[in-house]
């Protein structure tokens, strides 16, 4: 276990600045320490100028975090993303201007090589997008 924390650590805690096992160890020495607890609120209420505390709990502050990974984007593109994860998509799209510019982007990507890629799906037969990539580029490989 650490010793007492001193204040300049115990900023750097409260502004989530140390390492994650830093952080774990800091947390776990506040739940054991009266002395080091009381000194928690005093630093994070000098930190944010007495301040009242207030939380945000919106949505997109929840999913700020959970950026969308290339399967997600195909899926999003192919409209086949079910209802519960279409709406974190767009709580987090909201937020992230980073992962809006990746939708965009992958968007126009494919929108680009869509006349390329020229396979024409058997009637009531949907071609998935992935499919599609993943046939031009074997056709690009065996040329």
């Amino acid at each position: 276990m650490i010793e007492h924390i001193h204040s300049q650590k115990m900023r750097a805690f409260c502004s989530r600045a140390l390492e994650n096992a830093e952080m774990t160890e800091v947390a776990e020495h506040l739940a054991a320490c009266p002395k080091c607890r009381r000194l928690f609120p005093e630093v994070f209420h000098e930190m944010n100028d007495h301040q009242p505390v207030s939380l945000n709990l919106s949505p997109e502050l929840l999913f700020r975090h959970e950026h969308l990974d290339f399967d997600q984007l195909v899926s999003l593109a192919d409209d086949n993303i079910d209802d519960e994860d279409r709406e974190i998509v767009d709580i987090h799209l909201r937020a992230c201007e980073r992962c809006r510019e990746d939708v965009r982007s992958f968007l126009e990507f494919r929108r680009q090589i869509e006349s390329a890629i020229n396979i024409i799906p058997a009637a009531g037969q949907p071609v998935k997008w992935a499919e599609r990539i993943s046939g031009w580029l074997y056709r690009l490989k065996r040329n």
